[in-house]
């Protein structure tokens, strides 16, 4: 389930019965992942459990975003356009136009690095910018879709795709719409307020994206590249001068799940890059492959879940997260 597949794993020794006595009755998210600063051996006091019949019932749900009122809404709209016209228009392009060119750069992804890529050629006058995401519209990223932290890992107040542009940055979005209580109130930023941020940070600054589009081939062609591009089964050739693969994890060449995994029933395995129904499992012994980020955050899914028993694997000896942020 996680993104460590490209190894073989160990399995780690399961507790016994007296440590799993000293394991408290409820384990949140939290208390799962302290668990990771000790030897792999060990992890099993904190993660291979069974659980108790109150263990099992689902965390609760993060709580929603503070309300938006509709003054802070439209604040927020007047801000930004306030803010895009003191910043002016972004510069000419200077990119000198050649024959038999489509494209100046070919951006291969629609989340947040693609659009922060995107905007920051623009103003800096580079022009015929193309974007594509194979994604559904709203579907872009990982934030509400495959991703299973309930907050970002980072600071909340490290810089985003803004380009030093404070007025367009997670804060000053947030801060306007929630108050700037709200903000200081915040341990690290929400998952889905951050996917919510992104979506808004695309509109604002007029980043296009061609949706249901995928890269299938690339060619050279002298000092171009020949892209093939298919959208909704019509495929169409373009030549482009750079390439930028934006597209994450799945530009890597998707999860490399060993030929033994895929055998089985597909209702008995599922790959972290992909959707999994988590409530399927509950009152089910689960076994997570990989103990790295997404590893942890499936893992601590399936325990809100309300799983019986969840076992995590990794070939490590020793998990030193002890002096992660």
């Amino acid at each position: 389930m996680s993104n460590q597949h490209d190894h073989t794993h160990h399995p780690i020794q399961a507790a016994t019965q007296e440590e799993a006595h000293t394991v408290p009755e409820r384990i949140g998210r939290r208390g799962f992942l302290r668990s990771a600063g000790v030897a792999a051996g060990a992890l099993g006091a904190g993660a291979l459990l069974p659980l108790s019949e109150s263990a099992r019932a689902p965390a609760a749900e993060p709580g929603p975003a503070p309300a938006v009122s509709p003054d802070a809404a439209a604040q927020l709209e007047a801000q930004t356009q306030r803010v895009l016209r003191w910043q002016g228009p972004a510069p000419a392009n200077w990119v000198r136009t050649r024959n038999g060119v489509d494209h100046d750069v070919l951006i291969v992804g629609g989340g947040q690095s693609g659009l922060a890529i995107a905007y920051g050629l623009r103003r800096k006058g580079v022009g015929r910018v193309e974007v594509i995401d194979k994604a559904d519209p709203g579907q872009a990223g990982i934030w509400k879709t495959i991703a299973r932290m309930q907050q970002l890992r980072t600071a909340k107040t490290i810089p985003g795709p803004e380009h030093e542009n404070a007025a367009l940055g997670f804060r000053a979005w947030y801060e306007t719409l929630h108050g700037p209580g709200a903000f200081d109130a915040l341990d690290r930023i929400p998952r889905v307020a951050w996917g919510d941020y992104i979506a808004w940070f695309q509109k604002v600054t007029g980043t296009q994206v061609r949706y249901r589009t995928q890269l299938v081939d690339i060619e050279p062609q002298g000092e171009l590249l020949r892209l093939q591009l298919e959208s909704d089964g019509t495929r169409r050739s373009v030549t482009v001068r750079k390439l930028v693969l934006a597209s994450g994890y799945a530009g890597a060449g998707g999860p490399n799940v060993p030929g033994f995994v895929r055998q089985l029933p597909s209702q008995a395995w599922a790959h972290s890059s992909t959707p999994i129904d988590f409530k399927k499992l509950a009152g089910k012994s689960v076994a997570v492959i990989g103990a790295g980020a997404s590893g942890f955050d499936a893992a601590g899914t399936a325990l809100e879940a309300g799983v019986a028993e969840l076992h995590l694997f990794s070939r490590d000896p020793y998990l030193n997260y002890t002096n992660a942020p």
